[in-house]
Formats: C-alpha cells, structure tokens, sequence
C-alpha cells in the first residue's frame, strides 16, 4: 500500500523519531529530577500513551471524558481530565472510567461541582481524585487564586479526594497574563500566591518587540 492509497483519517509515525523523542524527553525530565504526564490530545493514540507511560511518565493528560473513556478502555492508568467535567451525562461516564481506572483525577473550580461531583460518587460508592484548577490569567477555566482556592480544596466532601492544585501554565496564557494592560490582574496573582508557592517571574519579548529592536538597531547602524 502507498501513502495515496491509506484511507484518511489516519495516523502516520515516524517510527525512529518518535521513539528518539520519548527517549529524549524522557531522559531531560528525569535528569531535572521531575515527573511528566504529557497531554494525549496532541495524539489521541492510547498505543502512543503506553509507550509514554513505559518510557517514565506518570500517565497522560486528556482533554475531556470521551478521551479518557478511550484511554482507560485501553488500559491507560493515571488519567487527568484537565477540563471540569459538569452535568449527569458526563459525570455518569467518568463514574464509569473510575470504576476501570480508579485513580484517575479531575479538575474543579466551582463548589455546585463539586457538590454535583461528590454526591455521584457517594452514590456509586466510589472515590475521586481532584485538582484544585486555579485561574493564572487564561480566564477560561479555574477559581480565583487565594482564599477562594484554598477554601475550595478544604470544603471537599466526603468521596473527593483533595490531591493538589492545578494551573495551567501554557506560553501563551502566561504571555497574556503578563502584557501591560493585564499588569493589575499579574500583580494580584503575584501577591496571592507568594505565600504559598515558589514561583519565578521570567520576562519575554514579544516578536513585534523583537522586530522593532532589529529595526532600530539596523537604524542606529545606518546612520553610523
């Protein structure tokens, strides 16, 4: 068969890169004495994930119940569903991935779902492993940082299982986060957060910065 004629959708790995990649990953985490969980929506792939899993990673990420449902049917352990999971429908399948992979854990930021969250699982007679998500300047999901997060995380009833707090760090939120018109909120999550975390204020330049930086230094150079 020739790649025209493989029928699409369809996944196509570079076998020997693939392999170098989980290798090298692999190897900076641990070398940096850190544990990984990659995100398998990059992927899809619950073959991709054991072998994730098997190069050292604690387990993988999924996006919402359907990947999880997918993975764990896989038997891909050590799940984290990293949007809330919100509603009967939903939460009647993750019952049904906890009952496959019991220490998979979910996001919460909101105590009606949690309430929802742990009245399932008493129910069911079943334990979650929740994440408190916290609100780093994405505004998309996650509690305020502060009183509101540390008074979620202890008002957790009985069924949820407190694990830790969860922020969403991604380039692109943190840049947000830090452009000038944001400064107010950046300074209100700095002083929020310095009495419980260690955390270190990296500065970026934006490639317009970087543009106009060149520019002005091919200027100055020009009328030398």
């Amino acid at each position: 068969m020739t790649r025209a004629e493989i029928p699409t959708p369809a996944l196509l790995l570079d076998l020997d890169r693939f392999e170098r990649n989980v290798a090298k990953m692999a190897a900076h985490v641990k070398a940096a004495g850190k544990k990984i969980r990659p995100h398998a929506k990059t992927h899809k792939c619950p073959e991709i994930a054991r072998r994730q899993v098997a190069a050292g990673a604690v387990g993988v990420c999924v996006a919402k119940v359907g990947e999880a449902e997918v993975m764990a049917a896989a038997g891909v352990r050590n799940l984290l569903i990293t949007t809330e999971v919100v509603g009967p429908e939903k939460i009647g399948r993750l019952l049904g991935v906890l009952r496959r992979q019991p220490e998979t854990l979910v996001v919460v930021d909101n105590p009606d779902n949690v309430r929802e969250l742990g009245d399932a699982v008493a129910r069911a007679g079943l334990v979650l492993n929740v994440l408190v998500d916290v609100d780093v300047g994405g505004r998309r999901t996650g509690i305020q940082p502060g009183e509101s997060a540390r008074d979620l995380g202890r008002q957790l009833p009985p069924g949820l299982e407190y694990v830790d707090s969860w922020v969403d760090l991604d380039y692109a939120r943190c840049f947000q986060l830090m452009r000038t018109e944001d400064r107010s909120l950046f300074d209100t999550w700095t002083k929020a957060w310095a009495d419980l975390c260690h955390f270190e204020i990296i500065p970026v330049r934006t490639s317009a910065e970087t543009a106009r930086s060149l520019a002005d230094r091919l200027s100055a150079a020009d009328s030398t």
